[in-house]
């Protein structure tokens, strides 16, 4: 039979009850990391249905708090992908609408709602927070957002899904510090365990990609050119406007091949063949996208916080028409 977790081992940092609740994790990866998780204080910004799959994985793992905040309200293409909403609360603001469903998931944690814009908080808003994740926001507050956790050194990631794609985005500092164990079965049944300690340096969003611009096509790195998913999420805000929505399949190939133009980018690298499974505006609610994806940002947010393993750096793609995911060093 399996023992659980000894209480005494962990008096005076986790009580009885989140010993209990967290044994699994405990056994995974061990008292240490979720002392450091239950330390932990993250922001998610923008609750799609993305942001929905990563507050619930957050919430899970027993962090200190979970904020949300989110300025738009709920339509029927947020449902059914957003799960933490209500099926009743179409027309009601994103984050405060999944208040209730993500705290009884983990009564242990503090999970509240902020009402704003991202692109009007100050910048001292920032400074309650371990993790700063960014979800369904314009390139050029990702930025802004980048920015600013930077200067501060917070531990930032950014994300976002369209269609059969979803991308996430890491921004960890100059000098991130982490560990890895690894263990060794020996002849005689014994087992032999090695830490390795790694130091991590991760560009900036502004320094990883070229932000709004493409001053040559050799701006863009050749694993960045074959990376069809991270090239279509740089360009998403050129494409999809007001007046030019997904299903306007031949005018945004004519679009993409102005982009390409204006960027001064080979056609043989534009993502044309990628478009019509894109649907940018109709399928924002795609919930095997954002179950994969916050799937992995979640896993990404126990590493940056417990400090073991190494992170992504800097940029994932998962791409749901062929089942791949590719990891590209910025």
């Amino acid at each position: 039979m399996a023992s659980t977790v000894e209480t005494k081992e962990i008096v005076g940092d986790l009580s009885a009850g989140e010993a209990k609740l967290y044994d699994r994790q405990l056994r995974l990866w061990g008292v240490e990391a979720q002392q450091k998780l239950r330390a932990t204080n993250v922001l998610i910004a923008g609750l799609d249905a993305l942001g929905a799959e990563v507050g619930k994985n957050v919430v899970l793992t027993g962090v200190n708090s979970v904020t949300l905040l989110d300025h738009r309200n709920l339509t029927s293409k947020d449902l059914p992908g957003q799960f933490m909403a209500p099926c009743d609360a179409n027309g009601q603001n994103r984050a405060t609408a999944s208040i209730e469903r993500l705290s009884s998931l983990n009564p242990n944690v503090k999970v509240s709602s902020v009402e704003k814009n991202l692109s009007d908080v100050e910048d001292e808003f920032f400074n309650a927070f371990s993790i700063v994740c960014v979800i369904d926001y314009p390139l050029e507050i990702v930025n802004k957002v980048d920015i600013i956790c930077k200067s501060k050194g917070i531990l930032f990631l950014s994300a976002d899904t369209f269609g059969s794609f979803g991308y996430m985005f890491t921004d960890l500092g100059e000098s991130f510090k982490c560990h890895s164990e690894h263990s060794k079965r020996e002849k005689d049944g014994s087992e032999t365990k090695t830490v390795q300690h790694h130091e991590v340096s991760f560009k900036s969003f502004q320094e990883a990609v070229p932000f709004g611009k493409f001053a040559s096509a050799d701006c863009l790195g050749q694993k960045q050119k074959t990376n069809k998913v991270f090239l279509l999420s740089l360009l998403k805000d050129d494409l999809v406007t007001s007046n030019l929505k997904a299903d306007d399949l031949e005018l945004l190939v004519d679009r993409l091949a102005d982009l390409g133009t204006k960027y001064n980018l080979a056609p043989d690298c534009l993502p044309f063949s990628l478009l019509a499974d894109a649907a940018f505006d109709q399928m924002k609610g795609r919930a095997e996208v954002a179950a994969v994806l916050g799937g992995v940002i979640g896993q990404e947010i126990i590493k940056i916080a417990s400090r073991n393993d190494k992170p992504f750096n800097n940029f994932f793609s998962y791409n749901a028409v062929n089942c791949v995911a590719n990891v590209v060093t910025l």
